[in-house]
């Protein structure tokens, strides 16, 4: 509403109350639309810790299974080739762990 200059100051003062109040409610809907993208930036960022946390798991499972294949089988070549690839995903571990750390 407008504040003219005929109203009474009685009049002038519930227009500024109502004024406030709708710039105060267009303000928490404004802030609820923010806090409620956040929450689901959140949830996101939750369901692919979630992932990465798995990715660790399998392979941290895969290069367990890789050293015990190695320590039962393979010649001196194949053991360097798998000391290398094991090498690599040790590497990708660290990173994962690092960034569920992060």
């Amino acid at each position: 509403m407008e504040i003219h200059p005929e109203m009474s100051s009685t009049e002038k003062h519930i227009v500024s109350l109502q004024n406030q109040v709708h710039e105060l409610i267009d303000r928490y809907r404004h802030q609820m639309g923010e806090l409620e993208a956040q929450a689901e930036d959140l949830d996101n960022a939750h369901q692919a810790l979630g992932k990465q946390a798995e990715a660790l798991k399998e392979a941290t499972q895969a290069m367990e299974n890789m050293q015990l294949l190695m320590a039962f089988n393979g010649d001196v070549a194949a053991r360097q080739s798998l000391n290398k690839q094991l090498t690599v995903w040790m590497r990708e571990i660290n990173t994962c762990i690092a960034k569920l750390n992060a």
